[in-house]
């Protein structure tokens, strides 16, 4: 179970070798800057505190720095002098200046009683000349000794970690487990096509086979990124992590007299269970990660334009007016325009071509929307609805107004222009005019189109996103991209503190803690087929709170009971996350069943009346954490049960992934043992009245014959 304990404490004793204690519910971590070091001393889930005298001596070859940076290609991982702390209850700076290179570091440390720490550092140029930074770990350090953790072998640990395994478009979710080898370093790192945190996300948990302690990591940022995990049980007998962004040159040159804030790494130390774990990660990132909506109570039930009216084909002003009666009738909270929308005064182009070639005229088309968005936001406040629209701020389309302008505007990799994807370009925010460009058009979007909802699609084109020279160095852009980028959403939720934005690129590519910080909401993939948009439903929630993500279901498949199961699989899916529909593809209003509308309106009044509440403080539960979809040994079933804090409702899901006739027998983990709960089963309707001992130490049995069939299990305590 998560830990309840919400005490934190931070303690700085000052003294020749000062040492530093960071508590967080149970987590304790300690440093001390020591030798022109700081290095990390101690780590507890359990809540034990050392006292100096009980700190073992530093073994010079053992890398126990807290960070590491490379300026110039010099590592500065020695040789600092400590220049005083300051501290409140729940944050720390230690300030430190380095010996040999003009440079100075203040350590960001702060705690929220979840059983994570969160660190960041502040990195200074203190000389009169620019300054390379070309390598960084904002975190490092010793995070357990092996020789307490089962003895020593010359290949196997004690540890595992387990990661995202998937890596390309559509493949998120594939959560894995695998066995740290003795002196080997597993390293971790965005690949793909795009240059952000990529389709795996920076995310990693460690375990012991032989104890019960979870380390979680995150890092928050949204480029290229690496982690190193090494556990070695024979010679230093110590398990040690690296973990910080990435870049392919120079990562960030540096003015003099520059101070420049690296992204934050979230390190969780927990004494539980995996599922312990999750939750403590699902309390942290409520509580210190994603910003908060104080109009809006969320999640918000959304309807996508995507999947009825498609991207350009058939998107204008008469079919958007249906489709949101369709939406209203179904009691969707908001409808948005996804891309397609926008090209000013272009012509009939867009159909049957790419939408992204008018990307940048951020105007509604004149041919699809001739009176703008008017009628549009007139009718959703009529049925008291929230408008979203798409846009992409990275991406500037081929064909558009503001790229014939602006070419000049364009990334480049090696001196030149970065070819177009798909007709599209990256802006460069490291051209000053560009950036403001961009931050005045978001502003004018949100406030002239009465935007409610901010989807923000797309990313840069390319892995390493550009380059430049700067100060005779060969400078990667994607650090400067992002600082830009996170400072332009920072302030658009200033300006417009009822905005909610909704993160998505190619689906998943860039779900990472420094992007959803700046998100209410973000789309889990571009895969949309069961059985692999369970899997990964199943996988992101390992990672992010359910009601964060959304599974983009889509209704209305021709023959899709045959291959991607059937509507109430699809509302299964939504009503286990922040419930959203693309549409029902082109089957428009006056050729739907009926049933169809009522089955989906169903869900969603449930979802309403039975989840919106649980969400808001639900603890995750994965029966099966781990899901193999390929391959000859494929998993049966899928079940992911969430339960409120008060363990007054629960709600579980089940899907059946193969046709192979297994039962399943779930013991549901959020119950209270003295209470009585009904137990609803949706498949048909039937209650029963079981007390929560009987249910926790006797299960629910299943049975779910054929592949693609589910199971929605709802129980409300209903006394004592």
């Amino acid at each position: 179970m998560a830990n309840n304990n919400d005490f934190s404490e931070i303690k700085l004793r000052l003294s020749d070798s000062p040492d530093f204690r960071y508590v967080s519910g149970m987590a304790v971590y300690q440093e001390q800057f020591i030798d022109t070091k700081l290095i990390g001393r101690h780590w507890s889930a359990s809540g034990r505190i050392l006292d100096k005298c009980e700190f073992e001596p530093v073994n010079p070859d053992v890398p126990h720095q807290a960070f590491s940076i490379n300026i110039d290609g010099q590592s500065l991982d020695w040789g600092w002098e400590f220049d005083g702390a300051q501290q409140d209850s729940n944050h720390s700076t230690l300030s430190l200046i380095h010996s040999i290179r003009p440079v100075s570091v203040n350590v960001h440390t702060s705690v929220d009683g979840t059983g994570f720490i969160k660190r960041w550092l502040e990195i200074t140029n203190t000389s009169d000349r620019p300054a390379a930074l070309s390598d960084l770990s904002v975190f490092s350090g010793v995070v357990a000794q092996t020789s307490g953790l089962g003895g020593a072998d010359y290949v196997k640990t004690p540890m595992q970690i387990g990661r995202f395994a998937g890596n390309g478009w559509a493949q998120e979710g594939r959560f894995e487990w695998s066995d740290l080898q003795n002196g080997i370093i597993t390293g971790l790192e965005m690949t793909g096509p795009y240059g952000t945190s990529g389709f795996q996300w920076p995310f990693f948990v460690l375990r012991s086979n032989s104890a019960s302690t979870y380390f979680a990591f995150y890092l928050g940022w949204s480029g290229a990124w690496s982690a190193e995990i090494v556990c070695d049980t024979t010679l230093r007998q110590i398990a040690h992590v690296k973990f910080g962004p990435k870049s392919s040159s120079v990562m960030r040159v540096m003015d003099p007299g520059e101070t420049i804030t690296t992204p934050s790494v979230h390190i969780g130390c927990v004494q539980t269970d995996l599922d312990g774990c999750v939750q403590a990660a699902h309390e942290h990132i409520h509580k210190s990660v994603v910003p908060k909506t104080p109009i809006h109570s969320m999640p918000v039930v959304s309807y996508n334009s995507a999947g009825s009216l498609f991207l350009t084909r058939d998107l204008h002003e008469e079919t958007v007016l249906t489709d949101i009666e369709i939406a209203s009738e179904l009691g969707a909270d908001a409808y948005i325009i996804d891309a397609g929308w926008f090209g000013g005064d272009a012509s009939g182009e867009r159909v049957d071509s790419a939408y992204s070639r008018f990307m940048g005229d951020w105007t509604p088309g004149r041919d699809w929307f001739p009176n703008g968005f008017t009628p549009i936001v007139s009718k959703l406040k009529e049925k008291g609805m929230l408008f979203g629209l798409w846009i992409e701020p990275e991406g500037i389309g081929l064909h558009s107004r503001i790229y014939a302008e602006h070419p000049d505007w364009m990334v480049k990799r090696e001196g030149k222009p970065y070819p177009d994807v798909c007709e599209r370009f990256n802006l460069d925010y490291t051209i000053p005019e560009a950036a403001q460009w961009l931050e005045s058009e978001l502003n004018r979007v949100v406030r002239e189109y009465s935007v409610d909802i901010l989807r923000i699609d797309g990313a840069p084109m390319s892995a390493g996103l550009g380059d430049r020279i700067y100060e005779n160095y060969n400078e990667n852009t994607t650090f400067r991209h992002y600082e830009i980028l996170y400072r332009i959403f920072d302030r658009l939720l200033v300006t417009f503190p009822e905005l909610i934005i909704e993160n998505c690129c190619g689906g998943g590519g860039r779900v990472d803690l420094g992007i959803m910080s700046r998100s209410h909401r973000t789309q889990m993939t571009d895969e949309n087929h069961p059985p692999r948009s369970i899997q990964i439903l199943n996988g992101i929630t390992m990672m992010l709170p359910p009601e964060m993500g959304t599974t983009f279901p889509q209704a209305g498949y021709p023959m899709s009971e045959w291959k991607y199961g059937d509507i109430d699989l699809t509302c299964r899916l939504a009503f286990l996350s922040s419930f959203y529909f693309v549409g029902f593809c082109h089957l428009w209003h006056e050729n739907m069943q009926p049933q169809t509308l009522a089955t989906v309106k169903r869900y969603i009044e449930l979802y309403k009346d039975f989840m919106v509440p649980l969400l808001s403080d639900s603890r995750v539960f994965h029966h099966t954490p781990v899901l193999h979809l390929d391959g000859e040994e494929k998993t049966p079933y899928c079940v992911l049960e969430y339960g409120s804090a008060d363990k007054s409702r629960t709600a579980i899901g089940v899907f059946k992934l193969t046709g192979e006739a297994l039962p399943f027998r779930i013991y549901p983990k959020s119950l209270d043992e003295g209470a009585t709960y009904r137990v609803q089963f949706d498949n048909n309707g039937t209650t029963a009245d079981i007390k929560g001992y009987e249910l926790k130490n006797q299960g629910i049995r299943i049975n779910l014959e054929s592949a693609l069939s589910s199971e929605l299990i709802l129980l409300t305590r209903i006394g004592q």
